[in-house]
C-alpha cells in the first residue's frame, strides 16, 4: 500500500470512529431529542363513538348488592407522534379544565381546573410506555342510555365533575386536554360534548343526539 493510500485509509478509519463516538454521545445525552423532539397531537377519533356495554352496580352499605348491564357508547381521542422516529417516553393525556355555557349558551366559563390523567384505552391489555409510529387511544367520555355522560380520569377527586346526569335538558360542556411526555408538551386541545338525553341504536342517528366535536 502506498503512503498516500495508507494515509487516506487511516484518515477514513479515524473519521468513522469519530462519527460513531459522536453518535453514541448524542444518543447517550439525548441531544437529538432536545433539537428534534417528538411532536404530540390529539385528534377526535370517531364521531359515532364505540358501542360498549356498561356495568351498573346497586350499592347498599358500601357493598355491591346487584349488577345490571346497560347500553353505552365510548368516545375517544387519538394521540399521535408526528415524528415517529423520535419516540415519546411515558406519554400521558391530561384533562386540564372543564367549562360550562352561560344562560345564553354563547360563552363558556371554567368550573374546574387542574391536571388529571385520563384512561388510556386498552391500557391493561397493551400497556405502552413509548409512543412511536402507532397511535394510542384515550377515553374522552362515555354516555349511558337513560343515565349520564361520564368523563374518565384515572384519579377521582372530590371536586372533579365526573358524572353529568341527564335531568330533562341538554347536557353541554367543554374539556381541555393536553398530552405530555418526558420530552415535550402538546398544544392544548378543546373538545365540546353535548347530549340531549335521547338514545337510539343506529350509530348515524345517534350522532344527532350525542355530539362530540373538537373546537379549533
Amino acid at each position: 500500500m502506498s503512503a498516500l493510500a495508507q494515509f487516506w485509509w487511516s484518515w477514513g478509519v479515524q473519521l468513522a470512529v469519530a462519527v460513531g463516538t459522536l453518535a453514541a454521545a448524542t444518543v447517550a445525552l439525548r441531544l437529538h431529542v432536545k433539537f428534534f423532539p417528538p411532536v404530540l397531537r390529539l385528534i377526535f377519533a370517531k364521531p359515532e363513538g364505540r358501542p360498549t356495554p356498561v356495568a351498573l352496580h346497586t350499592m347498599q352499605d358500601g357493598a355491591v348488592v346487584s349488577t345490571r348491564i346497560e347500553r353505552g357508547r365510548y368516545y375517544h381521542v387519538e394521540l399521535k407522534n408526528e415524528r415517529p422516529l423520535i419516540p415519546a417516553t411515558n406519554p400521558i393525556v391530561y384533562l386540564l379544565a372543564v367549562e360550562v355555557p352561560d344562560a345564553a349558551g354563547s360563552r363558556f366559563s371554567e368550573v374546574w381546573a387542574g391536571a388529571l390523567p385520563i384512561v388510556a384505552t386498552y391500557y391493561e391489555v397493551h400497556p405502552s410506555k413509548i409512543l412511536g409510529a402507532d397511535p394510542q387511544l384515550y377515553d374522552l367520555c362515555s354516555v349511558v342510555r337513560g343515565k349520564w355522560v361520564e368523563l374518565h380520569p384515572q384519579i377521582q377527586t372530590m371536586d372533579f365533575p365526573k358524572l353529568w346526569r341527564y335531568e330533562g335538558k341538554t347536557i353541554r360542556f367543554r374539556v381541555t386536554l393536553q398530552a405530555r411526555s418526558l420530552e415535550v408538551l402538546s398544544p392544548r386541545y378543546v373538545f365540546e360534548i353535548a347530549w340531549d338525553g335521547e338514545w337510539v341504536e343506529d350509530a348515524t342517528e345517534m350522532r344527532r343526539h350525542m355530539v362530540v366535536k373538537q373546537i379549533g
